[in-house]
């Protein structure tokens, strides 16, 4: 496990950060999405963040799924054969990968400087 991620980790990074520009990329074309309510005074404002918030959930997910299958697809990424069997190959994997990737620099960075301790604790 400690390879797959000493390995991934940076790979997955960048296509967390891939992902998270494709999303602001989609969110400039439609302001309404990128439109926040500072803070939201009455229910009814409160309600059309939360919706707003949560369809701009919904688009990282799916931009995630699809930075994952372009990489997948260009062969940077491995097929999972614990899967058994849909893992090498199909919709399992780049769905696996999508999700990691839907996690974000909020997921991957404190992983990135976790692996970086223990490399610079292993060369002390």
């Amino acid at each position: 496990m400690n390879d797959f991620l000493q390995h991934y980790a940076p790979i997955l990074a960048a296509l967390a950060a891939a992902s998270e520009r494709l999303v602001e990329s989609i969110k400039k074309l439609f302001p309404v999405l990128s439109a926040q309510l500072n803070p939201p005074k009455t229910e009814e404002e409160k309600d059309k963040d939360q919706r707003r918030e949560g369809f701009v959930s919904l688009l990282s997910i799916i931009c995630s799924i699809l930075t994952a299958w372009l990489a997948w697809g260009g062969g940077v990424l491995p097929g999972l054969p614990g899967l058994h069997g849909l893992g090498t190959h199909g919709v399992a994997t780049v769905c696996f990968y999508g999700l990691l990737v839907a996690g974000g620099s909020r997921l991957w960075n404190p992983i990135v400087e976790w692996l970086k301790a223990i490399k610079d604790a292993k060369t002390k």
